[in-house]
């Protein structure tokens, strides 16, 4: 994966409820009483439904790499790819409605193709290429780039943005972005191709969150904490914020921040921590707090709890 740079780039399954109603019999008899799901409980299920749920083995790639035709993949792909974009975008509190956009997706087919001939990522490829096009072109240069699996893996590796090219996070951010509302996804099953730009005149979301972070403050399934830690903010300055980190028993936490860098959806500083605990078989808790971030101009700090579970 490579991130852009040079520029600020980066189905819903709706579940229906079929409730019976039935006349209740004049016998006091009292109604069934409905366990109350706790917050851990709700975000395991949201893993196990969304996530583990968007898995997907075979994206139904349709063309031909040794022809250069860029053909399509099925429509089960773009379903549970986005399922899972919208996953992680709830978790943080963001809009999980996002959607595809037909032209930019056979767009983004187009640049997977391409990465694919040419077994390389560029977001801005030569001409000379194998089964170059404008339109793979394009697409590229507007897109998070992923090779090694298809269009739900690719994700989860955006989201994890492992790589020392990777420390801004970019693929992250733009998967997070506050602003988004349209991609486009293109796969030949090996290469990936996410158009993420073009939000940037779209209106904060009515119910923004206060800030954007992965790990999200709250509980966290153990699989999706990943090595680079990340707080974003629309429109803050992070150039002399600090970050700090204890453990549930107060004990602090080494950590290097890696990134301030703009240019990739909201602003973001990036820290790495060390020694964080993913495999104890009972909740771990770790308190982060981010302090002198520069909100119109007024020092700002932010603490919450990231609680690691095990699904």
């Amino acid at each position: 994966m490579k991130n852009i740079l040079g520029r600020i780039f980066f189905a819903l399954f709706v579940i229906t409820a079929v409730l019976s109603a039935c006349q209740k019999d004049d016998d006091n008899t009292d109604d069934p009483v409905v366990p109350v799901q706790t917050e851990r409980e709700r975000v395991l299920a949201e893993y196990n439904t969304y996530y583990l749920g968007s898995d997907l083995s075979d994206c139904g790639f349709t063309g031909d790499v040794n022809n250069c035709i860029p053909g399509t993949i099925s429509q089960n792909s773009f379903t549970l790819s986005l399922m899972r974009i919208n996953f992680f975008r709830r978790m943080v509190g963001l809009n999980d409605d996002i959607t595809y956009d037909a032209i930019k997706s056979a767009k983004c087919q187009q640049a997977a193709l391409m990465m694919d001939a040419n077994n390389s990522l560029n977001h801005y490829p030569p001409a000379s290429w194998i089964c170059y096009t404008q339109d793979g072109y394009d697409a590229a240069s507007s897109s998070n780039l992923a090779m090694g699996t298809g269009p739900s893996g690719s994700i989860s590796m955006y989201m994890n943005d492992f790589g020392s090219s990777n420390t801004a996070v970019g693929h992250r951010r733009w998967i997070l972005y506050s602003r988004s509302k349209v991609m486009g996804m293109g796969s030949t099953g090996y290469y990936s191709a996410l158009w993420v730009t073009g939000n940037s005149g779209n209106p904060l979301p009515a119910n923004m969150p206060e800030y954007i972070p992965w790990p999200a403050k709250g509980y966290v399934p153990a699989p999706l904490i990943y090595g680079r830690w990340s707080f974003s903010k629309p429109s803050a300055d992070f150039s002399n914020a600090t970050v700090s980190m204890t453990d549930g028993g107060g004990s602090n936490i080494s950590l290097s921040i890696v990134s301030t860098a703009t240019g990739y959806g909201d602003n973001t500083i990036v820290w790495e921590p060390v020694g964080i605990n993913t495999t104890s078989s009972t909740d771990v808790t770790y308190h982060v707090t981010v302090s002198n971030v520069l909100v119109s101009g007024s020092p700002m700090s932010y603490s919450y709890d990231v609680i690691i579970i095990q699904p």
